[in-house]
């Protein structure tokens, strides 16, 4: 394990995940995680946390087990306009705010790769988001040029998931290279993230690690390299809707 910061991680209040928040914190204090990610599905998730579950996060503490916990959400990207199903009351007061495409009632269901490139661009346009999830889900055909040279232009992290590569979203793998080939190019900020569903896949990194490695991405372009690099972005990137500073 390389990397001590995973920012893509669920519990059972997202509905289809199956370890509690303590579980997940303890797995990660096994690990010498130093900082996770909570990113529960938006509301509109079957079986996931309504908006007073985001209102109410304020109630956990920062750190749980010696492990800092950012306090974030994965939204559901709504429409091409790039709305997303948490209110931005919500927003204000989360540590890390992701969005990506899920097929949820009322969202944005996979249409054409124009419409679909549009929805995740106009998304991080609206500045309220700090990176993009699973953008590699080959269900949504995307233009990955158009969206990693917008990353770049909105200062937005596009994420390489772990979990892509061996349990969700099969035929992810060479999109997920071609995403950090053009990141590489271009200068585009990366997040990883294990989408963990159960305890023991917190941390679960690997895989991502080894394609970040592969093309010699720079570390301070790599938000979990690091805390200093991680709170740096979170609070220079210009996220309009977070309120409180990350530390």
């Amino acid at each position: 394990m390389r990397y001590k910061i995973d920012l893509h991680t669920h519990t059972i209040a997202s509905g289809h995940a199956y370890s509690t928040l303590d579980e997940n914190m303890r797995a990660a204090e096994s690990k010498g995680m130093e900082v996770v990610a909570y990113t529960e599905h938006g509301p509109k998730m079957m079986g996931g946390p309504h908006q007073y579950f985001f209102n109410n996060l304020k109630v956990v503490p920062d750190r749980i087990h010696g492990v800092r916990l950012l306090k974030g959400v994965e939204c559901n990207i709504m429409d091409i306009a790039g709305n997303v199903d948490c209110e931005d009351k919500a927003l204000r007061n989360l540590d890390i705010i992701g969005a990506g495409l899920h097929r949820v009632e009322g969202g944005f269901h996979p249409t054409s790769c124009e419409e679909n490139t549009l929805a995740v661009i106009n998304t991080m346009r609206q500045k309220k988001v700090d990176f993009i999830a699973h953008i590699g889900n080959p269900v949504y055909e995307v233009n990955f040029v158009e969206i990693v040279k917008a990353a770049v232009k909105f200062k937005v992290a596009i994420e390489v998931n772990n979990s892509s590569f061996h349990t969700s979203r099969p035929g992810s793998t060479a999109n997920c290279e071609c995403i950090v080939r053009l990141a590489k190019e271009y200068g585009a900020y990366i997040s990883l993230g294990s989408d963990a569903h159960y305890c023991d896949d917190i941390g679960g990194l690997e895989q991502a690690e080894k394609l970040v490695k592969k093309y010699d991405i720079a570390e301070d372009k790599i938000i979990n390299s690091s805390q200093e690099v991680l709170f740096d972005f979170l609070n220079s990137n210009g996220n309009i809707i977070r309120k409180n500073r990350v530390r």
